[in-house]
C-alpha cells in the first residue's frame, strides 16, 4: 500500500491499513502513529536545516558588517542586527532539538507504556 491508498483508507474510515513505505524511512508504517511520527521528523529536520542556514547567514551579516565599521568607523548598527539575528537562530537550534527530545520521549511513553 502506497501512501496515497493510506490516505484513501482514512479517508474512508477502513480499519485495514495495510503497511505504508515512505521514501526515506526505513520501515514500513502500520499505524497513524508511525505516519504522525515521520511528518513530525521531518517537520524538525527542515526546520534544523533553517535554522543552520540563519545561523550561517547571520555569520556572514557580522563579518561583512564588520568590514563596514572599519570603513565608516561608526556603523554598529549592523553588527548589533547580525548579533541579534545569531542569538535567535542559535535559540531556534536549541528549541528545535528539545522539541525533538520531546517528542521522542512522548513517543516513547505513548507506545510502551515507560518513562
Amino acid at each position: 500500500m502506497n501512501f496515497h491508498e493510506f490516505i484513501a483508507y482514512q479517508s474512508a474510515g477502513l480499519d485495514d491499513l495495510g503497511t505504508v513505505t515512505l521514501p526515506g524511512h526505513a520501515s514500513n508504517i502500520t499505524d497513524l502513529a508511525d505516519v504522525i511520527m515521520v511528518v513530525i521528523n521531518w517537520a524538525l529536520g527542515i526546520a534544523g536545516a533553517f535554522a543552520v542556514f540563519a545561523i550561517i547567514y547571520s555569520g556572514l551579516m557580522y563579518i561583512t558588517a564588520s568590514g563596514d565599521i572599519a570603513k565608516s568607523g561608526s556603523n554598529p548598527e549592523k553588527v548589533t542586527k547580525a548579533k541579534k539575528n545569531l542569538v535567535w537562530a542559535i535559540i531556534g537550534v536549541v528549541v528545535i532539538l528539545l522539541s525533538y527530545i520531546i517528542v521522542q520521549w512522548v513517543a516513547k511513553i505513548v507506545t510502551t507504556g515507560q518513562s
